[in-house]
């Protein structure tokens, strides 16, 4: 049976779209603005787009620690609330036997930029500098410490310390009886004493 196209719906009959097959010119009254199409209409592959941003969630979550100063052979510096782990890896790393570049990277790292060159104008000395990185690797470390407190832990960790060569070599060196003598030692005496004879 045809079909008038212009038969209307009450007819009984569906309405034929008369704009099925043809292209939607500029012209057209039925053209879409995209900036029209409500956020919901969007296609969900955007949101598969997002990367998740760890520096944005600090800043929103993270604790702003409490800012502190302190005074240092005359240099103004922040007290240190926590540690780069490039310090922890410096340290570690040389096994506390640190270069003159580790140790001006370390103190950049904890106290700021130009400051270890500021102390050294100062004339800071070589029992002052210890009880200063003590004190700021235990603030950084989340434990509050004063200087009086920190020299207390250099004098600890000296104490414990083997004070000379002699005694750093015995302590490092191998136990070859219950006297403490290393057993070589002893083969050594012995032989030589026998050549003697």
């Amino acid at each position: 049976m045809h079909v008038h196209p212009h038969r209307r719906e009450h007819d009984g009959e569906c309405p034929v779209n008369r704009n099925a097959g043809r292209v939607v010119g500029d012209d057209d009254e039925t053209r879409v603005d995209p900036d029209e199409i409500e956020p919901s209409d969007r296609d969900d592959r955007d949101d598969r787009d997002e990367i998740e941003d760890f520096d944005v969630y600090w800043a929103e979550h993270g604790v702003e620690p409490e800012v502190r100063r302190a005074r240092i052979l005359g240099v103004e510096v922040e007290v240190p609330t926590d540690l780069p782990l490039e310090v922890e890896a410096i340290v570690q790393r040389d096994a506390g036997q640190l270069t003159s570049d580790d140790v001006d990277r370390v103190v950049t790292l904890i106290f700021g930029a130009d400051v270890f060159e500021q102390w050294i104008d100062a004339g800071i000395t070589s029992n002052q500098f210890p009880v200063i990185c003590a004190w700021g690797m235990a603030n950084g470390a989340g434990r509050r410490v004063t200087f009086a407190e920190a020299a207390e832990l250099v004098a600890e960790q000296n104490a414990a310390r083997p004070t000379n060569r002699a005694e750093r070599r015995a302590a490092n060196s191998p136990r070859g009886s219950a006297s403490g003598r290393s057993s070589s030692r002893t083969s050594r005496a012995s032989t030589t004493s026998a050549r003697r004879r």
